[in-house]
């Protein structure tokens, strides 16, 4: 996996990667990015995480860079298109991230 311009190694994680079964041929930046411990370099990197969830009868997916602390979300009609989109998106270097906001940010609640 390529290393994005700007970010900085991470302390090497240990453990096993994940099997990419057909993900590995049809989704592989998808599937390199949520697996992935090292980028093209050699330097390490924490795997990113994919949530996946419907709402209003579209799926829509956040996909969270923790090395970067960025996020993205992306939405289509059908499971395998959210797929599609993210792959085509990762790999095309087109999705529109954003830094993380940190739980329990902004402004506190009334009468809380």
């Amino acid at each position: 996996m390529k290393k994005p311009c700007g970010l900085s190694a991470v302390p090497s994680m240990t453990g096993q990667q994940a099997p990419l079964g057909e993900w590995e041929k049809r989704w592989r930046t998808l599937a390199e990015f949520l697996s992935s411990s090292t980028w093209d370099d050699g330097s390490s990197r924490e795997p990113g995480t994919l949530l996946v969830f419907a709402e209003d009868g579209v799926w829509k997916a956040c996909l969270h860079d923790r090395t970067g602390g960025m996020q993205t979300f992306v939405s289509a009609q059908t499971p395998g298109a959210l797929w599609d989109a993210l792959e085509k998106g990762l790999a095309g270097d087109s999705l529109e991230w954003r830094r993380k906001k940190p739980w329990g940010g902004g402004k506190p609640r009334k009468g809380g």
